[in-house]
């Protein structure tokens, strides 16, 4: 009865993970106690193989984030199995390490070892290195690929290691959590929580207008109509960037352009020039060296205005992390862009091929991956993020918790449906390294 209630709960985690059913529950943890708790399950099992077991863990707090339930439910198939091929009178020993921003917990046995012929289908259902009617050791072969598909689910990977007649040892390894850090605020700090633009437009309805687009993206902006108060307000004031109007900045467009580039304090601040013939604005530049972030037509689009500012800024000294999200869903880039507004800018592909014209392009810090894009996997865009050096770190968040590839290494997978924002937050800030603010708490923008 025992070892069909274990088949029939393993064959439907099985059928769940193979159907893209299974929900995990990610919340930070320490991992010292979810293991103590597996091997204190674990005792009477070990008991009857007259084996010890043995925890070597940090005294301090080492924390991931797991599905806790599902992380005891790992253990428990690694530890059990360890007591089963080991000797009586033996020791089964877990240990928890630290090494590279990662946590790694292993267990180790002193059996026989895994044959050699054995080795390559380790994980695969229904494994055993004895599958004879007269096998002495019970299971259901399902254990070890369950566990690994846990892990990987849970941004982790697993692996073993073996010698023969002297025991095996499996692990796996997850991503360190670290509470996000506020970093202290500095005098001379660049980057305001919010950045301020100064608006330089003859027009003042579309001062108003681009004032209300940036304020609608998170900026906070003041407006001028002329050129010698956009100076005034530039020698008074910090700003982040500054957008100019091709009339307001006069013949040819160079008195203010080269106001801004020839005074010390404003020399290096971005400039987006606005204009109702852009192209012939850059032809009238295109002999002098005055430094414009980018060149925006007039009628203005809010989502190419506030992208060329927000990459401006990124540009300047201690600028913002720089995201490829690459998804063909406009709400889902617009929701996500709101949630991490403050933390990092966005670029947004909607298909694989602009994906790797853009990684070929330009070095971005993260990618945020979708696998549904059409007929096309993002699973496909691996191979090219894998050649690139450095390589960013990937979080795939999509419609469905689908089975990961062999040989792609994303550091996190997000299902959109049961992601709340804080946890989408967290998961880029932890995968980007940086001790940025979480943002405000705010209602996401309606679809």
């Amino acid at each position: 009865c025992e070892r069909l209630i274990r088949l029939i709960n393993d064959l439907l985690d099985s059928e769940k993970i193979e159907s893209g059913k299974m929900r995990l529950d990610l919340q930070p943890a320490d991992v010292r106690p979810l293991i103590q708790q597996a091997l204190a399950a674990n005792e009477g099992f070990a008991a009857q193989h007259q084996v010890k077991l043995v925890l070597q863990a940090p005294d301090e707090p080492v924390c991931v984030r797991v599905d806790a339930d599902r992380l005891t439910q790992v253990v428990t198939n690694l530890v059990s199995n360890a007591a089963k091929f080991s000797p009586a009178q033996g020791a089964v020993e877990v240990r928890v390490k630290r090494q590279d921003g990662r946590v790694r917990v292993e267990v180790a046995d002193h059996g026989p070892g895994i044959p050699e012929e054995f080795r390559s289908r380790i994980f695969q259902k229904f494994s055993q290195a004895d599958a004879s009617d007269a096998r002495q050791k019970s299971g259901t072969g399902l254990g070890l690929n369950i566990s690994r598909a846990l892990v990987e689910k849970m941004g982790g990977t697993i692996g073993f290691h073996s010698e023969a007649d002297v025991g095996s040892t499996f692990f796996f390894e997850l991503p360190e959590w670290t509470e996000p850090a506020i970093p202290e605020a500095t005098p001379d700090r660049r980057m305001p929580a919010s950045p301020r633009i100064l608006i330089c437009d003859a027009d003042a309805d579309v001062a108003k207008l681009i004032s209300m687009m940036l304020e609608k993206a998170g900026f906070l902006s003041d407006a001028v109509h002329d050129e010698a108060s956009a100076l005034e307000r530039l020698a008074a004031g910090q700003y982040d960037a500054v957008t100019v109007d091709m009339k307001l900045a006069g013949p040819g467009g160079t008195p203010l352009l080269h106001a801004l580039r020839t005074n010390e304090k404003t020399r290096d601040l971005p400039v987006i020039v606005i204009s109702a013939q852009a192209s012939s604005g850059e032809l009238q530049l295109s002999h002098k060296p005055l430094a414009v972030s980018d060149w925006l037509e007039k009628p203005i689009n809010e989502n190419h205005l506030v992208q060329s500012v927000r990459r401006a800024i990124a540009g300047m000294p201690g600028g913002k992390p720089v995201i490829l999200h690459v998804e063909d869903d406009l709400d889902v880039q617009q929701i996500t862009a709101f949630i991490a507004q403050d933390l990092a800018e966005f670029e947004f592909v909607g298909t694989l091929a602009q994906a790797r014209a853009r990684l070929r392009d330009r070095r971005f810090d993260l990618v945020l991956l979708d696998l549904a894009l059409g007929e096309e996997s993002g699973w496909a865009l691996f191979e090219d993020i894998d050649r690139l050096n450095p390589r960013p770190p990937v979080i795939v968040f999509s419609a469905s918790d689908a089975e990961r590839p062999e040989g792609t290494q994303p550091q996190a997978m997000l299902v959109k449906a049961t992601t709340s924002n804080e946890e989408l937050l967290t998961t880029i800030q932890n995968a980007l390294r940086i001790p940025v603010k979480p943002a405000p708490a705010a209602s996401s923008p309606q679809s």
